[in-house]
């Protein structure tokens, strides 16, 4: 007889409204709709709800004390890598026989980042996302992806550290999450382009899921 699968997760029905509402803004975004040139927000609504959903695995299973590292990241590589692989390979195929050379191997170079979680550092070398007059870059979108992961390499480990030791952990993450803030706004200043693709200053929209689902 087989176990019963455990749940790894609470389904909200909320999420899935805020998913598509996040979708919409993104596509208004790239398809110049309404003239609503703000709709690029909707990937930061998708790092709250990531924040949310997976902090409050983590914190339920720190709070049973079932949390395992490993296991985790186990779970991100079924969920994540079969479907990323799987995109990867059907662009590259389609680069290798429909693209000029020059693209194909910009298309290749996209890829390898992609595949090792750095496409954000890769398109901010080599891209402008707010440039309508770039073209070709087929990967683009996995930035968000990048930026995820980095995220989630990150913070199960600070998680453990912060649910063992005496500090008060609400505390100490919302004082986290306003440094991060703060830093964010003021890298905006410095680096703009920076400040979009680069993780350390997402962080914080992570972080404030993790609020809420604290």
């Amino acid at each position: 007889m087989r176990p019963a699968r455990l749940k790894t997760h609470q389904y909200y029905e909320f999420i899935d409204g805020m998913r598509a509402l996040a979708i919409g803004l993104v596509l208004i975004f790239h398809f110049e709709l309404f003239h609503f040139p703000g709709g690029f927000l909707g990937v930061d609504v998708f790092f709250v709800i990531s924040g949310f959903l997976v902090s409050g695995i983590i914190i339920r299973d720190l709070d049973k004390g079932q949390f395992s590292l490993g296991t985790f990241y186990r779970r991100r590589v079924i969920r994540i890598l079969p479907a990323l692989y799987a995109s990867l390979f059907i662009v590259l195929m389609f680069a290798y026989f429909f693209l000029l050379p020059d693209d194909a191997i910009q298309t290749a170079r996209s890829a390898k980042a992609s595949a090792l979680f750095v496409a954000n550092h890769h398109f901010y070398n080599n891209v402008n996302y707010f440039n309508n007059s770039e073209t070709g870059w087929f990967l683009l979108h996995h930035w968000s992806l990048s930026v995820e992961e980095q995220f989630y390499l990150i913070f199960p480990v600070a998680a453990l550290v912060l649910f063992k030791s005496k500090v008060n952990r609400s505390t100490t993450l919302i004082v986290v999450t306003v440094i991060a803030f703060v830093g964010s706004l003021y890298f905006v200043q410095r680096n703009s382009s920076g400040a979009f693709y680069f993780a350390i200053t997402r962080f914080w929209e992570f972080l404030a899921g993790v609020q809420i689902a604290l």
